[in-house]
């Protein structure tokens, strides 16, 4: 598991949950409104996925689980590794490799090293494998790419469940002439101060 990523989740939950409190509210208030939670999650999510292509949509439970996971990289061992490959290759030839490439238990370098085992060329094995990182790239970078999109969306669908919310309060308003007033001297009142900082600069 990918200990950053679930402790900033935490996190972020704690400070909206604490900002409320701190503000006379409850964390119940957060579920108050389902029908905002519902525009906004909702919303946002299939606008994302008009903006995306059905294969992208259909690997989206795999990026979430992608992100709460994390791959430990053992470089040092690697190296270790390749070099004792090599130094057996030199002295007993490459196939003798050919056992120890199935205990591999790294995919991308198991190819590798089947490769260089089958006599490929030393130029189109590095090639093959620069087109195998270069696509997987391209992947991550399609399901980044996703999670961009949804959280560009996300604030425009927050602002229309503003709106929708304040209409509905509107409507149960006894005076809405009073209130209209009110808004036309606060935005009165606003353009005045922006003019007269405007004016003092």
């Amino acid at each position: 598991m990918d200990i950053a990523t679930i402790s900033g989740l935490v996190l972020a939950l704690t400070v909206i949950v604490v900002a409320l409190i701190l503000d006379g509210g409850s964390p119940a208030e957060l579920f108050a409104a389902p029908a905002a939670i519902i525009l906004i999650f909702g919303g946002s999510l299939g606008a994302t996925i008009i903006t995306s292509p059905l294969s992208l949509v259909l690997k989206l439970p795999k990026f979430i689980a992608q992100a709460f996971t994390v791959r430990k990289f053992d470089s040092k061992g690697t190296i270790d590794l390749l070099s004792k490959l090599a130094d057996k290759a030199r002295r007993e030839g490459l196939l003798a490799l050919e056992d120890d490439s199935k205990k591999i238990e790294d995919k991308f370098l198991q190819k590798g090293i089947s490769m260089v085992v089958d006599g490929i060329d030393p130029e189109q094995v590095s090639a093959i494998l620069e087109t195998t990182v270069a696509q997987m790239r391209a992947r991550h970078k399609q399901g980044m790419g996703f999670f961009t999109a949804a959280g560009a969306f996300a604030p425009t669908f927050g602002i229309i469940g503003t709106v929708m919310g304040l209409i509905s309060v509107l409507k149960q308003l006894d005076n809405p002439g009073a209130l209209g007033e009110a808004i036309a001297d606060c935005e009165s009142d606003l353009f005045a101060h922006c003019r007269k900082i405007k004016d003092k600069g």
